[in-house]
């Protein structure tokens, strides 16, 4: 074997290694949700709707919730702005 090939297959390896590690994190994150999608829920600033939930890679993993703002009581504004909500911010989960 020489360099290049040596060097090649570290690399390689690395990158496996980095895309394990994401799809372990996205995996830690969903298994951890409890907000399902159409559900309202707030934090310190507003409400939304959640429309979508993507993955946010902090130190532990955790959802972010994007959605349209909307009252307490789940009826959307008129002007229809989408938000994010963090996992670790919601105060109240209309879900539960």
């Amino acid at each position: 074997m020489d360099l290049i090939t040596y060097k090649n297959r570290i690399a390689y390896l690395e990158e496996l290694c980095e895309r394990e590690k994401k799809r372990i994190k996205c995996e830690y994150a969903f298994s951890n949700n409890n907000v399902i999608l159409g559900t309202v829920i707030t934090d310190k600033i507003g409400s939304i709707i959640v429309k979508e939930i993507k993955t946010y890679l902090t130190e532990p993993p955790q959802c972010a919730y994007v959605g349209l703002i909307s009252t307490c009581n789940g009826v959307i504004q008129k002007k229809e702005k989408y938000r994010t909500i963090y996992q670790n911010n919601i105060i109240k989960n209309e879900n539960k």
